[in-house]
């Protein structure tokens, strides 16, 4: 079993309570997904083998749009969201997650929590841990994945 920590948009403001770093200790994989490139600094410096990210629109201009992580079975595409257009609607997120096989689609860039289910894809915001203070947290057993928006 695997436990993952999703966050997003931390724009500068992580959490600096205890329960959130033993939180993020307790993990088994951390994943930012973008707009928040100091925040993502300071998680590499303390948790360099298990974290993965990607650059928002605030943190790079020419940043790669997606990236493909596989945990166990389970098969994640992590963005920012931004160069799919998720504040207009997300039928090219959508798509590139079934291109890629991925189950699940994992963005930030809006700031609401949300999640979107459909028969082969699963499109999942954590919301905004910096401005929201929410977050996502995956649990993952061989091909299957169990999920919860928490709000702080």
């Amino acid at each position: 079993m695997k436990n993952i920590v999703v966050i997003s948009d931390s724009h500068g403001m992580l959490p600096k309570d205890d329960e959130f770093w033993q939180l993020l200790d307790e993990a088994d994989l951390i994943f930012h997904l973008g707009d928040g490139i100091k925040d993502i600094e300071k998680l590499q410096s303390v948790y360099k083998d298990k974290l993965t990210f990607v650059l928002g629109n605030c943190d790079s201009f020419n940043s790669e749009p997606f990236k493909i992580v596989d945990v166990e079975e389970v098969r994640f595409l992590l963005t920012h969201g931004h160069k799919f257009g998720v504040k207009s609607d997300l039928d090219d997120l959508k798509f590139e997650c079934e291109y890629q096989k991925a189950q699940f689609g994992l963005y930030g860039h809006t700031h609401k929590a949300q999640v979107d289910e459909w028969p082969n894809v699963t499109l999942i915001n954590p919301g905004s841990i910096g401005y929201n203070n929410s977050y996502l947290y995956i649990s993952v057993v061989k091909n299957k994945a169990v999920y919860k928006i928490v709000q702080r």
